[in-house]
């Protein structure tokens, strides 16, 4: 909401009773405060900028009262504004009674990395961090998500002030070895984020600790972690209570931990409906792996959205889709290996997953069958690897016009496999040789030019968008035409196949 139209809104608040209700719980109910930001504005003033009534309507709030420290930050003077700012969000909690729902970002300073002039204040920064956490506990929240700081400072504390409150936890670069332990202590708990410094000795106690308590938790249903593989040793667990999983492998992994992982996954989770998996370091030795990986037995028969950014071997999306017939979101990605996915693996997802939705093939150079694609009635999105568009012919985007509705372009681009400055195929070539059907339906191929905006994406050509929506429009007014003037009158070489 703009200043102004807050502004507008409190006016009508002030001049007529029956709408301050409404007004107020539209204006206060979010509330939003960091050293950089504030809403409403100058809250951390309060009690001289707003009225107890006023945070009576407050029902989220979301709340920075620490600051990741770096070589500059902060100085004797950052500690005093944090302070300041701290000591205002202290007073506006006190007085506010009505919260449900509450994502704090806290952590702890130690004294002795700083000069001795900042210890006083950085113990006065301390201690008020522990009256908010210590209001934040006794507060009735229905939600409470608690982000700790990367360089926290004694993180077991914090974790323990709020362990029987907290539903929502996300853990940044802090060692597991400290901290895996006490997740057993969180009885709320339903969502887990763990990032994983690089630089951490990885602990194979630890990790263990970690699965077995993940396996535990009743209430836990979504996991996000990096870096941290399933140990092999943990094969008799169930994960019976995970809902959503999104693995991240970032660094490199001894051989087997990364693909035993995903073995793990579909063997021992079974009612997992999301699952992104990803293993960005690619070698000989990690795609030969990914290659010789066995999956037979795949428990997760419930999955809906399904992501893989790995080297799998040939066969598995088969395997998956006979099992998974749920999916309405399927993504497989390999920077490197182009041979992941076959014909017979759309042949299989046509046959057995109908409710695709979503499917991205962005690195699979050879598929050539695009009709089964038209076997997705429900399909939205479509992305495919720049060597099919030589099948997009245009029967096959008349098949996609008539059994894909909601389908509404088919983005095809060479941007996902990494290629280097000098690999210039896709770009060189133009869209006739591209696509079959290019040269007939020029109109209907629209390149993206990417001039720096698109992160990640080099300069230049990054992908074309073939237009099944405006096909599918002409063809339909066309039709109209020639049913209210006759065929006599309305002629055109192409849609009088159609």
């Amino acid at each position: 909401m703009s200043i102004e139209s807050a502004r507008d809104l409190a006016s009508v608040a002030r001049t007529c009773r029956r709408f301050y209700p409404l007004v107020m719980g539209t204006l206060w109910n979010d509330v939003y405060l960091s050293t950089t930001y504030e809403w409403p504005e100058n809250l951390s003033e309060y009690p001289h900028t707003a009225s107890k009534r006023a945070l009576s309507f407050v029902r989220n709030v979301t709340l920075w009262v620490y600051e990741e420290p770096d070589d500059n930050y902060p100085t004797s003077d950052d500690f005093y504004e944090l302070f300041e700012f701290m000591s205002g969000c202290f007073r506006m909690l006190k007085d506010t009674t009505a919260i449900d729902i509450m994502n704090l970002h806290v952590g702890l300073y130690d004294p002795n990395n700083y000069q001795p002039d900042c210890k006083d204040i950085i113990e006065a920064i301390n201690s008020t961090t522990w009256r908010i956490l210590k209001r934040v506990r006794k507060m009735k929240l229905q939600v409470l998500g608690l982000h700790t700081g990367r360089k926290t400072a004694r993180l077991v504390d914090l974790l323990s002030m709020l362990k029987q409150n907290v539903d929502i936890l996300e853990i940044d670069a802090s060692p597991i070895t400290a901290w895996a332990p006490l997740l057993q202590s969180f009885p709320r708990l339903k969502t887990l984020e763990v990032r994983v410094s690089e630089s951490q000795t990885r602990s194979l106690q630890a990790e263990t600790t970690f699965w077995t308590v993940v396996s535990q938790l009743p209430t836990l249903n979504s996991v996000w972690a990096d870096t941290t593989p399933i140990p092999p040793t943990l094969d008799s667990l169930h994960f019976s209570h995970l809902i959503s999983l999104r693995l991240y492998f970032y660094a490199g992994m001894a051989y087997g931990e990364w693909t035993q992982s995903l073995v793990t996954i579909f063997k021992q989770m079974p009612v997992l409906e999301k699952l992104l998996f990803s293993h960005v370091v690619s070698t000989s030795e990690t795609r030969a792996e990914g290659r010789a990986m066995q999956i037979t037995t795949i428990a997760s028969t419930n999955l809906k959205d399904l992501e893989l950014y790995c080297t799998i071997p040939i066969g598995l999306i088969s395997t998956i889709a006979r099992h998974c017939r749920r999916l309405t979101l399927l993504t497989v990605c390999d920077f490197a290996e182009a041979d992941n996915v076959d014909d017979e693996d759309l042949r299989q997802l046509s046959l057995s997953c109908p409710n695709l939705r979503k499917i991205h093939f962005q690195s699979a150079k050879h598929i050539t069958s695009l009709e089964y694609f038209a076997a997705f009635h429900h399909l939205e999105v479509l992305k495919l690897f720049y060597s099919a568009g030589r099948f997009i012919d245009i029967p096959l985007l008349l098949k996609l016009v008539d059994s894909c509705p909601k389908l509404a372009q088919i983005i095809v681009t060479d941007t996902s496999i990494g290629r280097r400055k000098w690999e210039r195929e896709f770009e060189d070539t133009a869209p006739e040789d591209l696509f079959s059907a290019a040269a007939e339906l020029p109109s209907y191929f629209e390149p993206k030019i990417n001039n720096g905006e698109s992160w990640g994406a080099p300069d230049g050509l990054i992908e074309y968008a073939v237009r099944i929506d405006r096909l599918r429009e002409d063809i339909s007014q066309f039709q109209q035409l020639t049913k209210r003037l006759g065929r006599s009158l309305v002629r055109s070489s192409f849609f009088t196949k159609c």
